[in-house]
């Protein structure tokens, strides 16, 4: 009996085990089940997101982005360090795109949601082939804000085509405005911003507001079909501007249709896994929320599967797996900087990566990149760290970072421009790369009157001379054209210049050419190309000067521009300053000239052949014996008796006894204006300081000039009492100024018919006269052409430097290393060599004038710069009917500015001689820079070599 319920007993127990066995086995399964659902679930999630994927961004014609674009906050990552990511928490920084007024967030959890753009086909998306530059219509109607504006011109052609998460996949789920839903849709527009449209030109649904951005987020928000007003189970997209359910919050009914697909690389270290609900309070970075996808599993599951992804773009991120090989090379570095540290002014991710080259190139992602450092595997506290900056940057760095040299507007690939810079001559102009690397037909109309010989009835700065409607060019075949292939294909060759020790020798017959083959036009328009025989009209009464100052040549091909890629130093500083001299018994004006090169080039420059610098000043300066302005005022002011006269060896009849013409020079110069030294720009005075060089007084700029001698009247003679006669009262009008510009033939005495000249050269006074033939001599130093219609450029300031030779980036100063011989003021060519050196050098350069004095008498000077001459109205170049240039057309000024000439062996095609224009400055600056009049009591005063040596002068 015992027995027996011991067997009982064992039987029921294995009963027992077996059934709960069972029941194991079948809740195993069921997870089994479930697990293998999930992962087929997620499967089918990857092969859809890569069918997405493939689908929208396998043309050639497709670009990715993220939703980062729309978000409004600039952000330093480096600060999530301290303080966690919350969204919650207002920006402190950002592009107000919308310009609301305020910095908009985009919707948690969707700022880098991956999109999708292609190139737009038209404005409205009916037209295809939307020209990729706008029309060229110029008028002379500038009242009208749409001036030149070419409506069917779209400068910004991107459409979106698609955000890669799920919920937008499939046929149906498409990205665009359409006017019925279901399968038999009708596109109303395309989604995108319009931005550079005009409001009145933008197609609906667009339009409602001014700013692109803002009109865009309206019509985005207010769809019909995907907008915010729409349930969120009937929206046929997922828009990143429009907010999904928050999976974590219970009040929502459609939480449950959404989920975080990405947190776990954005937790900081401090995060807690035991404790999963309070992620939120360690993020470093935003994380991902997208739609899930549900889909009926077979008909006896009664649940539906679901899925959900998220295509992240790696190609905006910075790749950290990238290894420098040329640490110390000039070149722009080819790792990014890792190793900067991250602050308010600053951008950098601060993780340096202390370990072997080979071990950052098997780097396969952003944690293992901060794991591997020899730092955090040392420690553990710098491990965490290193993890935490990883954690905050990792929307910004990536080990996978790919991309194709796609053509996005026409499609394939791009085509390789270093082959064909490889080619041969012939085969690349077979090839097609011997015009230009763009052109195209315009219609080019002009309403007012060009650039003419009379330069009162041309348009001057900003004005519009509209001839109402009257057309001086109208023509619809003309041809617009960017630069030649070739200029770009010489500068691809540059490295054949470059010898062994990396030195890029310019000119000469083995060097870089230094100046191009044919310098550019400088008046008219010379973007443009007309043909020989017009298709248009030109107004027949200016034909003749139109078409000298546009491309009227005997082929469209024709244009002067140059083939070549010229190589030269940049002209980054021209500096002048003068100050007046005495020496030797003459007046001078000493000359401090200094120029700045700068070597852009990453390789030493060598130049063979001479630079010359032009600089078309002008220049001058007067001076004249002080005694002769006291002698002209005590000459006016002097009553003559008529009866008293003596006779000169002239025969002229003067007064003899009644003038007293010794004077004080003490009282004479009681009031002399002060030596002022010259400031760096060259002068003082003037009616104002042009401190910009734009040739007009701007606010701020000073108005100075040197004060004049105040001029002393003589007491009025008492009256004659009694009714008799008194002597004629004389007053004395002149100022000192006018003394320097007076045509002394023309002041005459009041009383008697005498001019002052006259006086001056016949009456017998101990020093030589100032006057010479009527006037105070005004000597020009330099100066332009005295008659424009001559055609001549005058006299110029010309610097010449010798064997240049610049390290890469190095900017070099040249000035005077030496003294040299001086010059007459009016010698045919002035030309200084300059070599480089320090600017506070006082080598300077004398030019002698012809006034003579003794070094003990008194001495007024004046001395002025008036400008830089550049190109003016009415000038003109020559060119035959090829586009070559030809000499100066005969009374016709050719243009001038500040040139930079390359002088070579063999002359320039245009008959100017030697020397080849590199560079040319054609703006004009008026700088009216004077010193006013200033008087010394001696003209030794002006020894300058005792004022360089310190010596202070006895004035």
């Amino acid at each position: 009996m015992v027995l027996a319920l011991a067997l009982m007993s064992l039987v029921f127990l294995l009963v027992v085990a077996l059934v709960s066995l069972v029941g194991t086995d079948l809740s195993l399964a069921e997870l089994r089940k479930q697990r293998v659902l999930s992962q087929a679930n997620a499967k089918m999630g990857m092969m859809v997101a890569l069918g997405e994927l493939q689908k929208h961004l396998g043309p050639d014609t497709r670009i990715s982005g993220t939703a980062d674009l729309m978000d409004e906050r600039i952000e330093p990552t480096g600060q999530f360090l301290d303080m966690p990511y919350d969204p919650k928490r207002p920006p402190t920084d950002g592009i107000d795109l919308n310009e609301n007024g305020r910095i908009d967030p985009l919707p948690f959890g969707q700022r880098y949601w991956t999109g999708v753009w292609k190139h737009r086909a038209s404005n409205d998306g009916s037209t295809p082939g939307i020209s990729p530059t706008p029309k060229n219509l110029e008028t002379g109607n500038v009242g009208n804000r749409e001036t030149m504006y070419d409506t069917d011109y779209d400068p910004h052609p991107d459409v979106e085509v698609a955000w890669l998460v799920s919920g937008n996949e499939g046929y149906q789920r498409k990205l665009g405005f359409f006017s019925s839903g279901g399968i038999f849709q009708s596109l109303r527009n395309t989604v995108g911003v319009p931005d550079g449209i005009l409001t009145a030109d933008r197609s609906a649904p667009y339009g409602s507001d001014d700013n692109a951005w803002l009109d865009y987020e309206k019509v985005v928000r207010t769809d019909a079909f995907f907008g915010e007003s729409r349930p969120f189970l009937e929206r046929t997209y997922s828009h990143p501007l429009i907010g999904l359910p928050d999976p974590d919050d219970p009040l929502d009914p459609d939480s449950n249709e959404t989920v975080w697909i990405l947190k776990r690389p954005l937790l900081l270290d401090s995060y807690d896994e035991s404790n999963p609900q309070n992620w939120r309070n360690h993020l470093a970075g935003e994380p991902i929320k997208v739609r899930k996808t549900s889909f009926p599993l077979s008909e006896r599951e009664e649940k539906n599967g679901v899925y959900a992804y998220w295509v992240g773009d790696e190609g905006v991120k910075t790749k950290v797996n990238l290894v420098k090989e040329e640490g110390d090379s000039p070149r722009v570095a080819q790792e990014p900087l890792m190793d900067l540290s991250s602050g308010e002014k600053e951008s950098g991710f601060d993780l340096p990566f202390d370990g072997s080259i080979r071990g950052k190139a098997d780097v396969l992602d952003v944690p293992s990149y901060a794991s591997m450092d020899a730092q955090a595997q040392a420690s553990a506290l710098a491990a965490a760290q290193r993890a935490d900056k990883a954690a905050v940057n990792y929307h910004a760095l990536t080990a996978d970072s790919f991309g194709v040299l796609a053509d996005v507007r026409t499609g394939g690939l791009k085509r390789d421009l270093s082959a064909a810079f490889s080619m041969s001559d012939s085969q690349f102009d077979a090839d097609g790369f011997g015009g230009w690397i763009f052109q195209e037909r315009v219609h080019y109309m002009k309403n007012f009157e060009p650039n003419l010989n009379n330069s009162r009835n041309g348009p001057k700065a900003n004005e519009w001379l509209d001839q109402e409607g009257t057309d001086f060019i109208f023509d619809e075949g003309v041809l617009a054209a960017g630069p030649k292939w070739s200029v770009l294909r010489d500068f691809y060759n540059s490295y054949e210049y470059v010898d062994s020790s990396g030195r890029l020798s310019l000119g000469g017959s083995a060097g870089a050419q230094l100046s191009p083959d044919k310098f550019p036009r400088a008046i008219g328009d010379n973007t443009v190309i007309f043909d020989g025989r017009p298709n248009g009209k030109i107004r027949q009464k200016r034909q003749s000067e139109i078409s000298k100052q546009y491309n009227y040549f005997s082929e469209m091909s024709f244009r002067p521009e140059p083939s070549n890629h010229p190589y030269s130093p940049v002209l980054l500083e021209v500096k002048y300053a003068h100050e007046p001299y005495f020496k030797n018994g003459r007046l001078g004006l000493a000359v401090y000239p200094s120029v700045a090169l700068w070597n852009p080039y990453d390789v030493t420059l060598s130049m063979n052949n001479d630079l010359i610098l032009e600089i078309p000043l002008e220049v001058e300066i007067q001076g004249y014996n002080t005694k002769d302005w006291d002698i002209m005022r005590q000459w006016r002011l002097h009553h003559w008796p008529r009866n008293t006269v003596i006779t000169t060896p002239s025969s002229t009849s003067l007064p003899a006894n009644s003038i007293d013409f010794s004077f004080d020079e003490d009282s004479l110069l009681a009031n002399r204006q002060p030596w002022i030294n010259p400031p760096p720009w060259g002068g003082g005075g003037g009616p104002y300081l042009d401190l910009n060089g734009n040739g007009r007084r701007d606010p701020g700029e000073p108005m100075h000039h040197a004060p004049s001698i105040p001029q002393v009247r003589p007491p009025r003679p008492p009256g004659g009492g009694g009714g008799g006669s008194r002597p004629h009262w004389h007053h004395f009008a002149y100022r000192r100024h006018h003394f320097f510009h007076q045509n002394f033939n023309r002041v005459s005495h009041q009383d008697y018919n005498v001019n002052f000249y006259t006086f001056r050269q016949t009456f017998p006074f101990a020093h030589a006269s100032s006057i010479a033939a009527g006037r105070v001599p005004n000597f020009h130093i330099f100066h332009g052409p005295r008659n424009l219609s001559s055609g001549t450029k005058g006299v110029p300031l010309r610097l010449r430097i010798r064997n240049m030779q610049l390290q890469p980036g190095e900017k070099g100063h040249y000035v005077l290393t030496s003294m040299p011989t001086p010059m007459p003021w009016n010698a045919p060519v002035k030309e200084l060599v300059l070599g480089k050196g320090n600017e506070g050098a006082l080598n300077y350069a004398g030019f002698v004038t012809d006034y003579q004095s003794e070094p003990d008498e008194p001495i007024s000077i004046r001395f002025r710069v008036e400008k830089i001459r550049g190109v003016k109205r009415g000038e003109m170049e020559n060119f035959d009917g090829d586009g070559n240039l030809m000499p100066p057309a005969s009374g016709i000024p050719s243009p001038s500015g500040i040139t930079l000439y390359e002088v070579r062996t063999q002359p320039h095609p245009s008959g100017s001689g030697y020397e080849w224009p590199i560079r040319r400055i054609n703006k004009e600056f008026g700088l009216q820079i004077g010193s006013g009049t200033r008087d010394y009591r001696a003209a030794a005063e002006l020894d300058i070599d005792l004022k360089q040596a310190g010596v202070p002068s006895n004035r």
